[in-house]
C-alpha cells in the first residue's frame, strides 16, 4: 500500500510538472507569435503608406538665396491620398513643412542657416530620406 501512494505522489508531481512545463512553453510561443504580428502589422502598414509619398528632389533646383533653402520636389508614383509634411533635418535641428500634396511638382521653400548638406523625407516615413548636398546641387 505504501509502495502504491509513493507511486501515485510521484505521478501527481510529474503531470503538475508536465502542466508547468506546457503553460510556460504556450505562453513562450503566443508572446513570441504576438511580437512578429505586431511588427509585421507596423511594418507591413508604413511600407504601404509610404509608398504614396515616394519622390526625388530635382538636381539642378537646390539653392539658398536670402536666407532659404529651395528645392523641387518631383513625386514618382502620385495617388497619394493626403497631404503630408516633409521633415527636413539641416544639423541636429529637424524642420517640419507645410503639408505637400505628392501628387504634383512643387517647389519647396524655407527659411534656414546655410547648410552644407541636409536631409528631407516624408513625415512618419524615415526609411525613404534622401541627403542633399548644397553645393553640388545633387540629393542621394
Amino acid at each position: 500500500m505504501a509502495e502504491e501512494s509513493k507511486q501515485m505522489a510521484v505521478m501527481v508531481f510529474l503531470f503538475i510538472l508536465f502542466i508547468i512545463l506546457a503553460v510556460i512553453i504556450f505562453v513562450f510561443i503566443f508572446s513570441a507569435y504576438r511580437d512578429t504580428t505586431e511588427y509585421s502589422e507596423e511594418t507591413t502598414k508604413t511600407s504601404v503608406e509610404c509608398a504614396s509619398y515616394s519622390f526625388r528632389i530635382e538636381g539642378g533646383s537646390i539653392s539658398y538665396e536670402e536666407g532659404a533653402l529651395s528645392f523641387v520636389i518631383d513625386p514618382r508614383m502620385g495617388g497619394a491620398r493626403e497631404k503630408n509634411p516633409l521633415i527636413i533635418v539641416i544639423g541636429d535641428e529637424e524642420i517640419e513643412t507645410q503639408p505637400i500634396d505628392f501628387n504634383f511638382r512643387q517647389r519647396v521653400r524655407l527659411a534656414a542657416e546655410k547648410p552644407e548638406n541636409f536631409q528631407v523625407y516624408p513625415k512618419g516615413c524615415r526609411d525613404m530620406i534622401k541627403t542633399c548636398h548644397l553645393a553640388e546641387n545633387r540629393c542621394e
